[in-house]
C-alpha cells in the first residue's frame, strides 16, 4: 500500500499547562479552571488568556467580541429540553479516551465485548470499543500511549469539541450536548512527518457512517486529488468539517492551488479558515472565495492533550474542531438535522467581516448563538 504524506493542519503545540484555578469571566459557570483561557468562546479583550501560547503576538489587538458567542449559545441551549444523541467521528491521530476531560464523552460500541479478541457485532473489526486504528489494523486508538505526541492532535480536536463540564480543565463547545466522540486513527505521528494511507481515511469514513456518526471532524489535508475519497464523502449522509489548510508562512488561495479534501466542493462539507484573536484571518491560513466556506477561531487555542494535560495550538485544524463543536450543538437540538441543513445554518449565521468578504464564500466567521437561534426559530 502506497504511503502518502497527510498534513495535520496545526502550526504549533506549546508547553504543557497545569490546571490551576483562575478567576472565571463566565458568571454562570465557575467549574472549569481553564475556561478563561478559551478566548474563542467569549473574547473580552483580555490578553492574559493567551500570553502563555507560543503563537501570541503582543503587537496584535485582542479584539473584544471576536469569538463564537458560546456563552449566549449555551444559555439558549440550556433553556431548551432538546438533547439528541450526537456521534462525532474524529478521523485523526487517535484520541486519549482516558483523559479526565474527555472520558465522559467517548463513544462506546455497546455491541462489542472488550478484550475478548472476537468481532462480537460482526462489523469486521475486533474489539472496536471506542473506534479503530486504521494505521495498524487494530482497536488500539492509543497505539503509543506512553508517547503523548502520538495522539496529541486528535486529542486536542476532541477537547475543543466535547470536553466535559466537570470541574476540570476546559469546556468543549458541545460540552452541554449529549455527544460521543468516536476515535478513528488514520495518522501515525511517531514519524517526523505525519503519514498514512488515503485508503485508511476511506475505511474510517465508511466505518463512521456504518456505526452511526452524524459528523466527521477531518482535520487533515492531502496534496493530491483522490477520486475514491471524494466519492466516499459525497455519497455519505454525514457532515464533513475540514480545514482550508495552512500555508508555509503565508496562506494560499486554494481556488488557484488546490488542497484536498477542501477543494472537493461538496454539499455536505464545510471548509474552515483560521481566524486570529484580533478578528482577522491568520496570515498562515489558506483561503479561497470559491472553496472556503467560513472562518473560525484557530489561533492560541488551548485544549486537552494526552496524559491529562493541556496545551495551546494554532492552525486550521483547531478552527475545524470549533465548527464541528457548533455543528454538534445544532444536531443535538433536533432529530431531523441533515448535513446540508447544518452547513446552511452555519454559513448563513456568520458574523460578516470586511477582512473575509473577498476571501471566503460566506464572508464571515461562525457564530454559534446565531446558528442555534435559526434552528430553534428563536424570536427576540
Amino acid at each position: 500500500m502506497k504511503k502518502v504524506q497527510l498534513i495535520i493542519c496545526i502550526l504549533l503545540i506549546f508547553s504543557t499547562i497545569s490546571a490551576i484555578v483562575i478567576s472565571d469571566c463566565y458568571s454562570y459557570n465557575k467549574s472549569n479552571p481553564l475556561l478563561n483561557k478559551q478566548w474563542y468562546l467569549q473574547n473580552n479583550g483580555n490578553k492574559d488568556a493567551i500570553t502563555e501560547s507560543a503563537d501570541y503576538r503582543d503587537y496584535l489587538e485582542m479584539k473584544c467580541g471576536a469569538d463564537i458567542s458560546a456563552t449566549e449559545m449555551w444559555k439558549i441551549l440550556l433553556s431548551h429540553e432538546y438533547n439528541q444523541n450526537v456521534i462525532v467521528a474524529v478521523i485523526d491521530t487517535g484520541v486519549d479516551y482516558l483523559h479526565e476531560d474527555l472520558q465522559d464523552s467517548i463513544w462506546i460500541n455497546t455491541d462489542e465485548i472488550p478484550g475478548d479478541g472476537k468481532d462480537n457485532d460482526n462489523n469486521g473489526y475486533i474489539d472496536d470499543i471506542h473506534g479503530y486504528n486504521f494505521c495498524n489494523d487494530n482497536a488500539n486508538v492509543l497505539e503509543v500511549q506512553q508517547n503523548a505526541g502520538e495522539n496529541g492532535h486528535g486529542t486536542m480536536c476532541a477537547g475543543i469539541i466535547s470536553a466535559s463540564d466537570n470541574n476540570v480543565g476546559i469546556l468543549g463547545i458541545a460540552g452541554y450536548t449529549n455527544i460521543s466522540i468516536m476515535s478513528l486513527k488514520v495518522l501515525d505521528s511517531e514519524e517526523e512527518i505525519n503519514s498514512g494511507n488515503v485508503s485508511s481515511i476511506i475505511k474510517a469514513v465508511k466505518y463512521a457512517e456504518a456505526n452511526g456518526a452524524q459528523i466527521c471532524n477531518l482535520s487533515l489535508c492531502i496534496a493530491e486529488y483522490d477520486d475514491e475519497l471524494k466519492e466516499t464523502m459525497e455519497e455519505s449522509d454525514m457532515l464533513f468539517v475540514v480545514p482550508a489548510g495552512n500555508g508555509s508562512g503565508r496562506g494560499i488561495d486554494i481556488s488557484k492551488k488546490h488542497v484536498f479534501p477542501a477543494s472537493y466542493k461538496l454539499d455536505n462539507m464545510i471548509v474552515v479558515a483560521n481566524m486570529n484573536y484580533n478578528g482577522r484571518l491568520n496570515k498562515s491560513s489558506n483561503y479561497g472565495l470559491d472553496y472556503v466556506d467560513v472562518a473560525a477561531p484557530g489561533t492560541c487555542i488551548i485544549s486537552t492533550y494526552p496524559q491529562n494535560s493541556y496545551k495551546y495550538a494554532s492552525g486550521t485544524s483547531m478552527s475545524t474542531a470549533v465548527v464541528t463543536g457548533i455543528a454538534a450543538v445544532l444536531y443535538g437540538t433536533t432529530n431531523d438535522m441533515t448535513a446540508g441543513k447544518a452547513k446552511d445554518l452555519i454559513c448563513l449565521s456568520v458574523d460578516i467581516n470586511e477582512d473575509l468578504i473577498m476571501r471566503i464564500t460566506s464572508g464571515g466567521s461562525v457564530n454559534g448563538e446565531n446558528a442555534l437561534k435559526m434552528v430553534l426559530g428563536f424570536k427576540q
